[in-house]
């Protein structure tokens, strides 16, 4: 069980928001099942991740977004496919999965595992879920492989949007069903097409949402180079579109006191996402009510019973906190400004630019990001007696150019020479937080480095690549 400090669970304000002290108590719980779903990933060697606000609270507040409430995580598809088959076996008594497949009523295209499927108020619960007496759960979100041919790739997109259009005319109990002749031969034909029987007298609803996923699952290869979470890619129009290295590693970092892993190409996921501005925090409503759990409350105020669960959650703070974080996490890696950039920018005396370069670039410009650095270069060339630029891609940069346009590998090479040797720059290794304490101003494309820049109030410029 994880542990907080005593103020953890204090009610307090966040980028000017509100959180109160239920809020927090929430949090903890969701974070309590993340780490039962860790735990049983890391024995069976499966990749998880978090993913959406989850992604972008841990980088921009190393938390919760503040004014949203819920936790998802991301799974390729065959590591997802295998953790509920896991998951049935080696979740805690009490844990509910839902999917389509599995929970007939389930009516989400993702996957969502809870610690229980009502409130309890006992003691020995609220001391297990972090005296929080909801029903709290995390959301798993599949990535599907996208066909590299873009005939088959449409081709797929139209079969989903005729299923979901289907999905909206179809029952779940044959007391609801209209007599509807297009969706009688809709049902034929997806029969004919994919050899699946539908149970007519059944719930068609959940059926065909059960082979919604079928195609999402199948129609890839492993050997596609783009990912994507088709609800989500075809709600977004075609926006979400990930490329696989990105996914290759994981890393944790920092959030709520303990740790959470992230995909090793967060800042171009982040950007794809969200924009270049992902760090900017835009205060908005969650996809579902704020707070999750006000029915709930609702339903406890309704019983006589919520005095009687806050003042049990007050009681257990005193036993299951501590004044330190004791929680376990993985290892966070750390980046350090070397010694003899930091000398060299105090001896100089001069500007410091931070170039920062964004896998997302190479997604949605391609080659013309290379061009655009080769014309930054002969600009900064002839600032050089007065600025000293700062070169740092993301984790994934190289990786992504050399996958997608491996000839233009040995230019880019090139370019970091000329970088250090033209221009009198540095190249890093990677894009990090601390570049804002020795850059005087950041250029390029959204990276998390850019929250420091915003923090420290110091100029920063989005790369038009088109210029």
């Amino acid at each position: 069980m994880l542990k907080f400090p005593k103020d953890y669970f204090e009610g307090e304000t966040i980028d000017d928001f509100f959180v109160e002290s239920e809020m927090k108590h929430a949090w903890a719980a969701q974070l309590e099942v993340y780490k039962v779903v860790e735990k049983i990933c890391q024995k069976h060697d499966l990749k998880m991740f978090a993913f959406w606000g989850t992604m972008i609270g841990a980088i921009r507040h190393k938390g919760f977004i503040p004014w949203d409430d819920d936790l998802d995580i991301g799974m390729v598809r065959e590591d997802y496919d295998k953790f509920w088959q896991y998951a049935m076996e080696e979740l805690p008594e009490g844990y509910v999965i839902m999917t389509a497949s599995l929970e007939p009523e389930w009516d989400e295209y993702h996957g969502r595992i809870a610690n229980s499927n009502k409130i309890h108020t006992g003691e020995e619960w609220m001391m297990n879920n972090q005296g929080c007496p909801y029903v709290v759960g995390i959301d798993i979100f599949p990535l599907d492989h996208m066909p590299n041919d873009k005939k088959q790739r449409d081709w797929v997109l139209e079969i989903l949007a005729f299923i979901n259009s289907l999905i909206g005319s179809s029952w779940e109990k044959i007391s609801e069903r209209v007599p509807n002749e297009k969706f009688d031969q809709g049902i034929k034909f997806l029969e004919e097409t994919f050899g699946f029987e539908f149970y007519m007298e059944g719930n068609m609803s959940n059926q065909l949402r059960i082979l919604y996923d079928t195609v999402c699952a199948s129609i890839g290869k492993e050997t596609d180079d783009l990912l994507c979470n088709y609800p989500l890619y075809i709600k977004h129009n075609g926006k979400h579109v990930f490329h696989k290295i990105w996914f290759d590693g994981v890393t944790p970092v920092e959030y709520e006191g303990t740790t959470i892993l992230l995909p090793a190409g967060f800042d171009p996921i982040m950007s794809v996402c969200y924009g270049e501005n992902f760090m900017v925090p835009i205060k908005g409503g969650a996809s579902h009510d704020y707070p999750f759990y006000k029915e709930q409350r609702e339903m406890l105020k309704e019983g006589k019973l919520y005095d009687l669960a806050m003042s049990a959650s007050q009681k257990i703070l005193d036993v299951s906190s501590s004044d330190e974080v004791i929680a376990e996490h993985n290892e966070i890696p750390t980046f350090e400004i070397k010694d003899e950039w930091a000398t060299r920018i105090k001896n100089e005396n001069k500007k410091v630019l931070l170039y920062a370069l964004n896998s997302a670039s190479l997604l949605k410009y391609g080659e013309e990001v290379i061009k655009k650095i080769e014309r930054n270069i002969r600009i900064f060339a002839e600032k050089k007696d007065e600025l000293i630029v700062i070169l740092a891609e993301d984790a994934v940069f190289s990786e992504t150019l050399k996958k997608m346009y491996p000839r233009l590998t040995y230019k880019y090479d090139g370019i970091k020479a000329k970088i250090r040797k033209e221009c009198g720059g540095i190249v890093a290794d990677r894009i990090d937080y601390n570049f804002a304490s020795i850059c005087d101003a950041y250029y390029g494309h959204g990276t998390r480095a850019m929250g420091e820049f915003l923090k420290a109030k110091k100029p920063i410029m989005i790369e038009d690549v088109s210029i």
